[in-house]
């Protein structure tokens, strides 16, 4: 599907060639440059057909290879740009908490069921997977040295359910202050009221372990088998850490404050204490501390690795528990963060941002041997290792996160979890690698869908690589659903395609760039600074000089301040009652000038609105330029109090673009974020034909302005923003600026845009739809 898999399969050709195909490497070629993609004309024809969004013929010319003579030498390739090259299995349509046994045999996840947590034990030694016990209860932690498990289980009271109903009820209506104090209550009542279990994995018997007096937090088992318990004796002011190995829990740390657990290996206790890393020596009690983040210990418990402060560079720190000494792995004036261990403490991996996006390196315990592994201008993010010569690396921002395998030494990448479809994102969330890396847990919407509570839970194997048939039905089903999505799309725009493409066609990149150079010299447009205002007055004078009788809709969000949206009305000559709207936001977080988020969306809307004048439809158009999105959906939940109070007038559908201008590579493409299947389709229907735009898609409204569209009016929402969401390194920071952002692309958004919102204008109703 996606073209973060294109180069990867390009590699993985190269791989299956002959060594006649290949570059040999030279001493002056670094190692991540020594294997250059050579490959066929047959795969070049499929895959710049891929590259281009012309997924018909792509996925035409991959069957013709895979059915012919050489089709094992394109299998891994075709595989890797199409979706997965290894194995995955669904474990649950409702798991997290991934967690394995110490033998890889045995994994855990944790389901939700109303207000009750369930862990699951599931075997993975067979063929197929085998759940082997549930039990009610969270954070499951597996013994590195004994075949049994510990979690927690919760009594639950009047109390703890009434603080759960309250901040389920925040979040629903986006009251994410309350919903946070009232998440710390249900934190402090499940400590509170918790219990201690242990497992045995070979009998499936449990045990309760006795900690009188203590609100539990979370568990944690050390190296040599020992379990320890995170709480306090009912105090929130502080949390300890208690070794569960005697007939009482024994309380290891003194000091007054949230301590966090980092490991132990039988000798030695780690953990942080606000800003610091703790060693502590447990037969003497002496103690080290370094000013640290990000602790790590390595999985034989010989190392540990962290990140500190050195004047003004920050640098890596690797420490010998045995010896209790410390090298300097890394010195560097850029930041570093998320130190990851080797098993056996010999090798470092480590992100470091030498531009303004994370890249991850690998560097010897001794501070020698530094590897770049990553260069991809999104951030690359939490390695681990695979062995010593593998990492699993994920990249983008936490709401579309992906993950995939690097070979050290040569820097070669290649995507590991996919949906396996052509169109729609499976954004992951959490990973567990096997402790013999054959396997990973992944917690993912492979569905696409991040709006239903539940995320998949799945497991992939690395033993496992797809077959030719298998591969074959992939592609013929992804081929099918393409064939069936584009002839649906050219009926819904059959009538009305002649009207379209002159509108689209007077849509220029050039006015896209003046606006966004106009809104960038204003810098932040944060919704009690100066900027603000100075957008409203621009809008205004544009949408005039258009033709347009502005609204502009003040409000005062708060005592002593004003705000306002800017709406311009394009009256319906049909049904001028029923209301299309298409949206976006023009305010920014306060420390950036905001040009991608979402300047991306307003220019896109003010093209939108000049080549739309003088150019009415059967329902009323409406151009709503909406303020302090970024403060908790202000001008959004103005403009729906609005439009709820208009007897007169109804809200039918709604287009809300946030995002999208920033271009990763030379691909023009974004995601379709939808409430409503039926706009998802228009919006595909009406890139492929009238924009160079590729489109990807994604259940996906929840905390933003459509967001509150949704919650006023239901599944009459879609919009577009960025691939992979959110993915830019320059969200929400200093350097969101006017040269980061493409207006080519911002164009193309422009016209999808524009024809999505001419079909809906069409009708004044949207067909009804799933939400």
């Amino acid at each position: 599907m996606l073209h973060r898999f294109l180069l990867a399969g390009f590699v993985a050709l190269l791989a299956s060639f002959p060594a006649t195909a290949q570059v040999a490497p030279t001493a002056a070629v670094p190692p991540a440059l020594a294997a250059v993609p050579v490959t066929t004309p047959q795969y070049d024809s499929a895959y710049y057909a891929w590259q281009a969004g012309d997924y018909p013929a792509a996925l035409q010319r991959f069957e013709r290879m895979l059915t012919g003579p050489k089709a094992s030498d394109v299998l891994e390739p075709i595989a890797l740009v199409t979706g997965e090259l290894y194995l995955t299995t669904e474990l649950s349509a409702d798991g997290s908490q991934p967690r394995w046994s110490r033998d890889s045999k045995t994994a855990a996840f944790t389901s939700v069921t109303g207000p009750a947590r369930i862990i699951h034990f599931v075997s993975l030694a067979g063929e197929a997977p085998r759940e082997t016990g549930v039990v009610s209860g969270f954070g499951v932690v597996f013994s590195p040295a004994k075949d049994e498990a510990a979690y927690l289980a919760v009594t639950e009271t009047p109390e703890l359910a009434a603080a759960r109903a309250a901040m389920d009820q925040a979040i629903k209506v986006q009251d994410f202050q309350i919903a946070n104090r009232a998440r710390g209550d249900v934190t402090r009542l499940e400590a509170a009221n918790s219990r201690v279990r242990v497992r045995d994995l070979a009998t499936g018997t449990d045990r309760d372990v006795a900690t009188p007096g203590l609100s539990t937090v979370s568990l944690a088992y050390g190296r040599d088998g020992t379990l320890y318990l995170l709480g306090n004796a009912n105090d929130v002011t502080r949390r300890d850490v208690y070794s569960l190995a005697g007939t009482a829990p024994k309380q290891l740390t003194d000091t007054p404050r949230i301590k966090t657990f980092v490991g132990a290996t039988g000798t030695h206790l780690i953990y942080n204490d606000s800003g610091l890393v703790r060693v502590k020596n447990l037969a003497t009690g002496d103690v080290q501390q370094f000013p640290a983040t990000g602790a790590t210990l390595s999985a034989d418990g010989s190392t540990l690795a962290y990140v500190a402060p050195a004047g003004k560079d920050t640098v890596l720190n690797v420490y010998t528990i045995a010896s209790g000494q410390t090298v300097i792995a890394k010195q560097t004036p850029f930041a570093l963060a998320n130190p990851a261990l080797s098993a056996d403490g010999k090798r470092v991996a480590f992100q470091m941002m030498p531009r303004e996006d994370w890249e991850v390196y690998v560097v010897e315990n001794d501070g020698t041997g530094e590897t770049r592994v990553t260069r991809d201008p999104q951030d690359d993010l939490l390695p681990a290792f695979i062995g010593n010569d593998r990492l699993l690396v994920k990249k983008g921002e936490g709401r579309h996160r992906r993950s995939y395998l690097y070979h050290i030494a040569t820097a070669n990448e290649s995507r590991l979890f996919h949906n396996n479809t052509v169109r729609t994102v499976s954004p992951e969330y959490a990973w567990a690698l096997s402790p013999d890396g054959s396997k990973v847990l992944i917690e993912a919407d492979r569905d696409g869908n991040t709006i239903s509570p539940e995320h998949g839970l799945y497991v992939t194997d690395l033993g496992k690589r797809v077959t030719a048939a298998q591969l074959l039905d992939r592609i013929r089903s992804q081929a099918a659903g393409e064939k069936d999505l584009r002839a649906r799309g050219m009926q819904m725009f059959a009538a009305i395609a002649p009207r379209v493409r002159p509108i689209v066609a007077d849509i220029s990149s050039d006015r896209i760039y003046t606006y966004s150079k106009v809104l960038f010299q204003m810098d932040t447009r944060q919704v009690t600074k100066p900027g603000n205002l100075k957008a409203i007055e621009y809008f205004v004078a544009l949408l005039k000089s258009w033709g347009y009788e502005p609204d502009v809709q003040w409000f005062e969000p708060r005592p002593g301040l004003l705000a306002a949206n800017v709406v311009a009305t394009l009256k319906g000559t049909k049904f001028p009652q029923k209301i299309h709207v298409m949206s976006a936001h023009f305010d920014t977080v306060e420390r950036a000038p905001g040009s991608d988020d979402d300047g991306t969306g307003v220019t896109a809307l003010l093209e939108a609105a000049r080549v739309m004048a003088g150019h009415p439809q059967p329902a009323t158009i409406q151009f709503a330029f909406l303020t302090g999105e970024e403060t908790g959906g202000l001008g959004a939940r103005e403009f729906v109090r609005r439009a709820k109070a208009d007897s007169s007038a109804q809200l039918v559908g709604v287009l809300n673009n946030d995002m999208g201008g920033w271009m990763e590579d030379g691909r023009y493409d974004d995601t379709i974020r939808y409430a409503s299947d039926y706009l998802r389709d228009v919006e595909h229907a009406a890139a492929i034909q009238f924009s160079k735009l590729i489109t990807y898609d994604a259940r996906y409204y929840r905390g933003t302005d459509a967001g509150t569209f949704y919650d006023a009016y239901g599944p009459i929402v879609s919009g577009i923003g960025g691939y992979p969401i959110l993915a830019s390194p320059h969200y929400h920071e200093t350097h969101d600026v006017l040269e980061t952002i493409s207006p080519h692309l911002i164009a193309e958004i422009a016209r999808t845009s524009v024809a999505s919102i001419i079909l809906m204008a069409q009708q004044p109703e949207l067909p009804k739809t799933t939400s």
